[in-house]
């Protein structure tokens, strides 16, 4: 492909797709900001139609405040006149009258009971107010002297008409006071301002409407298609889109689409739907002419690229003609002036050209020259390469038979260090096993004298028991001497006891040869017969007792003895024993300086071993060193020896390329 093409069909490319390009980019723009203006357009619709409904609800509100105070009124006025005339209630026809003066529709007065008894409607005579949930707010009348309340209107079944309840309390006695009547006003303002007639209200465009819709039910209440009106947008495939507080979305309808805003302000949903062909039928004009535009910018910049790139191409070729001269070594060529003297590339091209030969001239004279001169070089390079080579090969030799010597130093220094290791782990153990027995040794003597202290205190606590053990044996001598007491005043009670049981039988014998005289004295007599008695059998408890205790205190005197006799055996044991802790403890004294002298030299020894291993690997470090240091000076011998002979065949290599150069500069004519 020539260079005419090669610049002209990506030119055209670049321009064809910029202009593609900027065409969808001004399109999507102008489609974005349609889009926009549809958005805005609605969201606006949206808004009036919301301004319009809160107006609405804003003065039917008002109406119903107004209405409410003035039907409150009435009924007041109505109160007040039955107040000061209650007869009046008992005609039906004074009571029709009142009510056409007062403009209102019925009149009704219900009693203390909360029963209607009197009205303008006889039909609604006995009527009970606690009856019906509609009724029975008013009641609070019957209770409350200052009691008003004005129903919201509804709509009667039969006709439709908005009918409203007043209702405040009798002045006079407890009762309610009621009217009723048709709000004509504000039935007329709800009429105007009925929510269905809001679609047809606000249309704008050619097919644009608003959507109204009750945001708890979802029912349409307002749309252009009376069909839809009392639908449920859950039944419909588009009113399903209708969900949170707004948004927007596009969906057919009518075999048309259709673009929505929706907002949900208050009780309503309300939309405003646009056609979308009413706010985008102008891209498609804008389509158009941006094709048309972008083909005539795509003819007139080929035509326009074609003489840019005829007027850069044709010097070029003549440049190309020239190089293809120097290429074949004809340097015998003048460049044209016309295109020397161009102030633009193609000039810069031409005078760099022109240069070129000129320096190619000169640089290919003098190369032919420093060709010759680098021939003769190589020749000498080449002898010099032979010789130094042969020198190299003989160095070699001597240094590889000194890096075997060097290595076989290295090898028995290295023996030696493995045996110096071996010897410095024996001596570290060595210490390491004195250190312990002079560790235990140290030890022994503590605990050897921790022992004896021991048993020094272990002797003075023996000696402390033995003499709590006389003590106990003197208390228990005390002890025996009382009970011999005790048994001897048991003796003297018993033979008193005899006594006295003698005497009281005596006694008894005397009372009863006195007969009914001696009564009181039999008595005394027999009393005194059994404590004697009684006096007896403790006495022979009490010898029992005496007799174990005696018994068990002899065990206790045993026992004693026989205590005393075993620590009397502890005792010479725990002497023998302290005995022989003396005798350790002098050992102890005796073998810790003599382990205290063979600790210090063993630690002499180890600090001298470790000096000498130290010695030693440095010496086989320097051997190892030497050994490679032979073998590297071997190894460079013989990288000498092997460039020599490469610089040897490089210079024979390098005089035959300087022929060859030689024989192409002749092919340039300059």
């Amino acid at each position: 492909m020539d260079i005419r093409k090669q610049i002209t069909v990506p030119v055209a490319i670049i321009v064809i797709l910029s202009t593609v390009i900027l065409t969808a980019i001004s399109y999507q723009f102008t489609k974005n900001m349609v889009s926009g203006q549809m958005d805005e357009f609605a969201t606006q619709k949206v808004q009036e139609v919301e301004n319009y409904v809160k107006d609405q609800d804003e003065r039917i509100k008002e109406l119903k405040k107004e209405l409410n105070e003035l039907y409150i009124t009435k009924a007041r006025t109505l109160a007040l006149i039955i107040a000061e005339k209650p007869e009046i209630i008992n005609s039906r026809e004074k009571l029709i009258n009142l009510a056409k003066s007062m403009d209102v529709e019925e009149i009704h007065v219900i009693d203390s009971d909360g029963i209607l008894k009197w009205g303008t409607v006889p039909e609604f005579y006995g009527f009970d107010f606690n009856t019906s949930e509609q009724t029975k707010p008013f009641l609070q009348g019957l209770r409350d002297k200052n009691f008003e309340l004005a129903q919201e209107p509804q709509q009667r079944g039969t006709d439709k008409v908005l009918f409203q309840y007043i209702g405040v309390s009798r002045i006079d006695k407890p009762g309610i006071v009621q009217i009723g009547v048709k709000p004509e006003r504000l039935q007329k303002e709800l009429e105007k301002a009925d929510i269905k007639k809001v679609s047809e209200i606000y249309r704008f465009g050619k097919n644009g409407f608003i959507l109204v819709v009750d945001k708890n039910t979802r029912v349409i209440l307002s749309h252009r298609d009376s069909n839809m009106v009392g639908k449920n947008l859950d039944e419909l495939y588009w009113g399903k889109q209708l969900t949170g507080e707004e948004g927007r979305f596009k969906y057919n309808y009518d075999n048309a689409l259709y673009f929505m805003r929706y907002k949900t302000s208050g009780r309503y949903i309300i939309g405003a739907t646009v056609p979308v062909s009413d706010f985008t039928g102008v891209l498609q004009g804008m389509l158009f002419s941006s094709l048309i535009y972008t083909v005539l910018m795509i003819l007139l910049s080929v035509i326009l690229l074609s003489f840019v790139v005829k007027r850069i191409s044709n010097p070029l070729k003549l440049a190309v003609q020239r190089l293809k001269s120097v290429a074949r070594g004809e340097l015998n060529f003048d460049v044209d002036k016309r295109y020397l003297n161009r102030e633009d590339e193609i000039g810069d091209i031409a005078r760099a050209m022109n240069e070129m030969k000129s320096s190619l001239g000169y640089l290919i004279g003098n190369l032919s020259q420093r060709a010759k001169e680098l021939a003769s070089h190589s020749e000498s390079l080449s002898a010099v390469s032979e010789e130094m080579a042969a020198s190299s090969q003989e160095v070699a030799k001597t240094i590889q038979q000194v890096a075997e010597g060097a290595t076989s130093q290295a090898n028995d220094l290295m023996e030696i260090v493995k045996l110096m290791d071996i010897l410095s782990n024996n001596i570290e153990n060595a210490f390491k096993e004195l250190s312990s027995v002079k560790y235990e040794t140290e030890n022994t003597y503590g605990k050897a004298d921790l022992g004896k202290k021991e048993m020094e205190k272990l002797i003075k606590t023996i000696e402390d028991v033995k003499n709590a053990f006389k003590v106990v044996t003197q208390k228990i001598d005390a002890l025996t001497n009382s009970i011999k007491g005790i048994e001897s005043f048991t003796g003297t009670i018993s033979e008193i006891s005899a006594q006295t049981n003698l005497l009281a039988l005596n006694a008894a014998i005397e009372a009863a040869r006195a007969g009914e005289a001696g009564k009181g004295f039999a008595v005394v007599a027999e009393e005194v017969r059994k404590l004697a008695e009684e006096a007896r059998k403790s006495t022979e408890e009490i010898n029992k007792l005496v007799g174990a205790v005696q018994k068990e205190t002899q065990e206790v005197i045993t026992t004693v003895k026989n205590v005393d006799d075993f620590i009397e055996v502890q005792t010479n044991s725990v002497n023998s024993t302290v005995q022989s802790f003396n005798e350790i403890l002098e050992s102890a004294l005796k073998v810790a300086p003599l382990i205290e002298r063979v600790y210090e030299a063993m630690n002499s020894i180890t600090r001298s071993k470790d000096d000498v291993l130290d010695k030693v690997e440095k010496v086989g470090t320097v051997a190892e060193e030497n050994s490679a240091a032979s073998e590297e000076v071997s190894a460079s011998s013989e990288e000498l020896s092997a460039s020599s002979e490469e610089v040897a065949a490089s210079a024979q290599t390098l005089n035959s390329i300087a022929n060859d150069l030689i024989e192409n500069v002749k092919k340039f004519k300059i």
